[in-house]
C-alpha cells in the first residue's frame, strides 16, 4: 500500500494517458462490474485514475499487492512504459 500511496501522483500522471488499466483491474476482479462502469464513465481521465487508485487503497493491502502485480504485467508495461521507472523495474 505504501508504494502506491508514495507514488500516487506519478501513477496518476502515467495511467491517465490511456484507461487500458481499467480492463486489467476489472479482469482481475479488483473492482466490481458497477465500480468498473462508474470508473469507465468518469471524466476527465485523471479523475478516473484517482478514483481507481483510491478504491484500490481502500480495499487494503491484498488488493494493493494485486494492483502492483497488474502494473508489472508485460502487457501493461508496454502500454505504460513510464511504470518501469516509477516501480523501479529493470528493462
Amino acid at each position: 500500500m505504501d508504494k502506491i500511496t508514495e507514488h500516487k501522483v506519478e501513477l496518476i500522471d502515467c495511467l491517465r494517458a490511456d484507461l487500458f488499466i481499467l480492463q486489467h483491474v476489472h479482469a482481475k476482479s479488483m473492482v466490481t462490474d458497477r465500480q468498473y462502469q462508474n470508473l469507465k464513465h468518469a471524466s476527465p481521465p485523471d479523475e478516473t485514475v484517482i478514483k481507481l487508485i483510491d478504491q484500490v487503497i481502500r480495499k487494503g493491502e491484498e488488493t494493493c499487492v494485486q494492483f502492483l502485480q497488474v502494473l508489472k504485467d508485460p502487457e501493461v508495461l508496454k502500454t505504460y512504459p513510464k511504470l518501469k521507472k516509477i516501480l523501479n523495474i529493470e528493462s
